[in-house]
């Protein structure tokens, strides 16, 4: 009996051993994984910081720049409207051209137009359209890839082409309206196959300034109406109706005076 006692006891010990050895390993086990865990985790964080770094920088800091190069203080263009020497308008519909004259004589417009037709054109819608290539703003520019024309109408455009007088030529490409209407979107010198596209938000009254009917870019001389006749000076012998003539008494109209046997005082006769 005791003998087995003995070895019972010596099992009950080994056993306690076992059961302290276990727990330590798996305490050692939780321990690595959890400092596994915590690894993967800092190494998550640490690659999506990077990751917005880098989106920050090539999106925010070396994004593609809207074009400076040829304007000034926000204008769509840099030249002065006396630089224009020649335009040209290509619409889906029609095509016009116009070229400035150099001493067109008195009375006749400074612009003739050459496309559709040969002829004197208007001086006030060349000029409307002038003013707004040379000082029209730019409100906003948008960079956006160079495949996405056709969301901004520049797939059925109108072009304007502009000639200056020392020979420099500049090109305005107009769209479509935006969303509200408050703005064309345009592009302002840029090659075909630009990569990037730097979008501008320009005047609406771009509108009507290209497409006006074809009668209203030809010249149409004023007239010039007679000066009223001036009325004759009033004739000083003649009456006027505000004083009329007195009326005159004729000799005739006078009658003699009579006087009645009564009213003839008796003669004084002498008594005898």
């Amino acid at each position: 009996m005791a003998s087995v006692a003995l070895v019972f006891s010596g099992g009950s010990d080994d056993s306690g051993k076992g059961t302290a050895l276990e727990r330590q390993a798996l305490k050692g086990f939780t321990l690595k994984g959890s400092m596994k865990v915590q690894r993967n985790t800092f190494l998550l964080v640490l690659v999506a910081t990077l990751g917005m770094g880098a989106f920050f920088v090539s999106e925010v800091i070396l994004a593609p720049k809207p074009e400076q190069a040829d304007v000034a203080d926000g204008n769509l263009f840099a030249f002065e409207e006396a630089e224009i020497q020649a335009i040209q308008i290509q619409r889906p519909d029609l095509t016009l051209a116009f070229e400035k004259r150099d001493s067109p004589p008195e009375g006749e417009s400074d612009w003739r137009m050459t496309k559709p037709e040969t002829i004197q054109a208007s001086d006030g819608a060349v000029a409307f359209l002038l003013n707004l290539l040379a000082t029209g703003n730019v409100q906003q520019t948008l960079e956006v890839a160079g495949d996405r024309k056709a969301e901004f109408g520049f797939d059925q455009p109108a072009i304007v082409n502009v000639t200056l007088a020392n020979g420099k030529e500049h090109v305005l490409v107009l769209g479509q309206a935006n969303f509200d209407r408050s703005a064309f979107y345009a592009l302002t010198d840029t090659p075909p196959n630009a990569p990037t596209l730097s979008v501008r938000l320009v005047s609406i009254d771009f509108e009507p300034a290209i497409n006006r009917p074809l009668e209203e870019w030809k010249y149409t001389a004023e007239l010039k109406l007679p000066d009223p006749p001036t009325p004759d000076p009033p004739n000083p012998e003649l009456p006027t109706p505000e004083s009329p003539t007195p009326e005159s008494k004729s000799p005739e109209s006078k009658s003699p005076e009579s006087k009645s046997p009564e009213s003839k005082s008796p003669e004084f006769q002498p008594e005898s």
